[in-house]
């Protein structure tokens, strides 16, 4: 779902305006690539704030004008105020929490609103 930044974002936003009874509202994304809260995060956290930028100039240099700007994720979610021209935030598991969050130093584990304790049948690959 959804195209890579530049031409094949602008384009798909201009098929839409041009479509009848649709319009182009705005664009979303998903920062799955930041997990920890660290340094790195910090770095690319100021890459895709530079990213939403671009992409946004872009679409007004074409005529276009994103009403809404949604992105997010729980670990991103206490900094999300660091990406500019964001108007919506959806952090998912954040309000559950789960091993992720634990991993990303966003919560401990006594923090998870819920836990499966299971036994392991049977595995796809032995790797796995």
């Amino acid at each position: 779902m959804g195209v890579e930044p530049g031409e094949p974002l602008l384009e798909l936003a201009q098929t839409i305006e041009k479509l009848p009874h649709l319009t182009f509202e705005g664009i979303t994304f998903y920062p799955g690539h930041i997990k920890d809260l660290d340094r790195l995060a910090s770095a690319r956290l100021a890459q895709l704030s530079d990213l939403v930028r671009c992409i946004l100039d872009e679409f007004r240099r074409a005529g276009l004008e994103p009403k809404i700007v949604s992105g997010g994720s729980t670990p991103t979610l206490y900094r999300s105020h660091e990406i500019q021209g964001l108007t919506e935030i959806r952090p998912g598991t954040y309000v559950y929490n789960d091993v992720n969050t634990v991993r990303s130093g966003g919560c401990g584990m006594e923090d998870c609103a819920a836990t499966v304790l299971a036994t392991v049948v049977s595995t796809a690959h032995p790797a796995r």
